[in-house]
């Protein structure tokens, strides 16, 4: 992810958590993938998690039933509610829209009001969710969590980093979410905080689109289409591990080849993986 994160030039992250970057971390990791593409009958991931995937996959979106959640596309004139609920305040990039939010009530004197949702049950946060104006989601990583979806499906204006420009996730095109990383956060705060009639009408968006790309009927009718053996087009054929991956150690090296012949032999692999041999990657 560093080395992925680096390439697309987005801001690195820090995950904070012991371990992580051991060879035992990455030989569970590299199993848990390998042995799904080599027995699965489709995978279905997304691309800010699948830097070392050899096998085109299908995108997994956070969904919903949309009809369990209630739609309120009204807006507060004055003083709306910014909402955050992180999993991982680091990971989620949370100190930055404290700041952003510090910065728009003592310097700029516009009344807006932050809640943070954190350490409580999930129905009451739905309710907490359906109070707000604004939902913002995580700064660092792209793309959006269910968070995004279950408050899209509310009627919420969503912030969320989608690097739309930089970064191939092949978004639908009338995806509604407002990009916004570490240094625009503030910027795009402000303007939609101060301009309620844009508001109002971008919180029409977020149901339709719901309902549209993110119902889990859609996901359930694509998992039997594929058990029945119908062919659809994946949604991403992944270059980063075989094009531009470099290993850290001699030790790593060893440990991606070996996985790597793991699976050489799918047919799969003899379509889409070009053999070669890359900063001693053996493909």
């Amino acid at each position: 992810m560093k080395q992925e994160f680096s390439f697309y030039k987005l801001h690195p992250v820090e995950y904070g958590i012991e371990g992580i970057d051991s060879m035992d971390s990455l030989q569970m990791r590299l199993s848990r993938i390998r042995i799904a593409e080599k027995y699965a009958t489709a995978i279905f991931s997304r691309l800010d998690q699948a830097q070392i995937q050899l096998r085109p996959y299908y995108r997994w979106n956070m969904m919903v039933v949309p009809n369990h959640y209630k739609v309120n596309h009204e807006q507060r004139k004055i003083n709306p509610i910014v909402l955050h609920a992180p999993s991982n305040r680091k990971i989620k990039g949370t100190q930055y829209i404290i700041e952003a939010i510090d910065r728009l009530k003592n310097i700029d004197h516009i009344e807006v009001t932050l809640k943070l949702i954190e350490n409580i049950p999930h129905n009451e946060a739905l309710s907490m969710y359906e109070s707000a104006d604004i939902v913002i989601d995580q700064l660092l990583l792209p793309g959006t969590g269910k968070l995004s979806t279950e408050s899209l499906a509310m009627g919420k204006i969503i912030l969320s980093n989608m690097s739309y420009e930089k970064y191939p996730q092949n978004n639908p095109k009338d995806c509604p979410v407002l990009d916004v990383n570490p240094d625009t956060i503030y910027e795009v705060l402000k303007k939609i905080i101060l301009d309620y009639d844009f508001r109002l009408a971008h919180a029409q968006l977020g149901r339709k689109y719901v309902e549209t790309n993110l119902d889990v009927a859609i996901f359930c009718k694509k998992i039997i289409e594929l058990s029945k053996g119908k062919q659809i087009t994946f949604d991403y054929i992944p270059r980063f591990f075989r094009d531009y991956y470099i290993p850290n150690s001699e030790e790593e090296n060893i440990l991606m080849n070996e996985w790597t012949n793991y699976i050489k032999n799918e047919d799969w692999y003899n379509l889409y993986i070009k053999n070669g041999v890359r900063d001693n990657l053996i493909f």
